[in-house]
């Protein structure tokens, strides 16, 4: 696997940015996420544009490796298997989901001590931080009863709200506005109630949006085959305009859509 610059104008790739690596370079591949692999990112740009991170085998270990104008490496010893990193809105920390005692759990690593600390400390399965567009609080996804669901982590206070309900599951979300994010969620139409027990099999994820202050669910694509990991374009004419991973066919693709008439309006309070 490698890491490769793709151009959302003409879809040419621009560069591989780990080309021809090896045991040479400190570690021996790329690590991407277990059973989880398509439903959290893998990556993370630094704000300011200068820095990729993403983890990496090394050993028996997982390191996270901040590469491009800034080069570095921290080895992670104090938990185990890491994964989905999330710079702060500063880029002086990295937040990530790993196991502390077989718990997962929500750490970030202060990138110029190399102090691991945990923020969520719960028996619940904890993964995929998003920060929010102040820095105040992260967005990240909970396994409760089965299910994975958005919640809300407090980075002052340490105060946790649920934030999506339901027997079905969302996957990572990315703020598409500083009150709304866009995230991969298998659910479907409250309006048109499904057994629960039914709901909870279900494993095709569609795009939909949540507005935090009221509520307010937007489902925008229907496919029957599932669409992930979406991120948010910086379009200069469209500005709600995103990107997510398509399978088709057995294949894997990349779309873009701009984010104008929903397919379904519901409200969180609806499921």
């Amino acid at each position: 696997l490698d890491v490769v610059l793709l151009s959302t104008k003409d879809r040419t790739v621009v560069r591989n940015l780990t080309p021809g690596f090896s045991k040479d370079t400190g570690f021996e591949y790329i690590a991407v996420p277990g059973a989880r692999w398509n439903t959290v990112p893998w990556m993370a740009w630094a704000p300011g544009g200068d820095r990729l991170a993403y983890f990496v085998r090394t050993e028996k270990q997982r390191s996270l490796i901040l590469q491009n104008v800034v080069t570095g490496k921290y080895y992670l010893d104090t938990v185990d298997v890491p994964e989905s990193p999330e710079f702060s809105q500063d880029g002086r920390k990295v937040y990530f989901s790993a196991l502390r005692n077989a718990i997962g759990d929500i750490f970030e690593i202060d990138l110029e001590t190399a102090e691991v600390r945990n923020l969520t400390s719960d028996a619940f399965a904890d993964y995929a931080p998003t920060v929010s567009p102040d820095g105040s609080y992260l967005v990240y996804l909970a396994r409760i009863s089965g299910n994975d669901k958005l919640f809300r982590l407090d980075l002052a206070s340490g105060n946790k709200t649920q934030l999506t309900f339901g027997t079905h599951d969302e996957a990572t979300a990315q703020f598409l506005a500083p009150d709304t994010i866009v995230f991969p969620s298998t659910g479907l139409d409250p309006a048109a109630p499904v057994d629960p027990e039914v709901v909870k099999n279900a494993q095709i994820y569609n795009i939909w949006t949540l507005d935090l202050k009221t509520g307010a669910l937007k489902q925008y694509t229907d496919a029957l085959t599932g669409n992930v990991s979406p991120v948010v374009l910086k379009d200069p004419v469209d500005e709600q305009k995103i990107a997510f991973v398509t399978y088709y066919k057995g294949e894997y693709g990349i779309s873009t859509l701009a984010l104008k008439e929903p397919l379904l309006a519901a409200n969180t309070s609806d499921f």
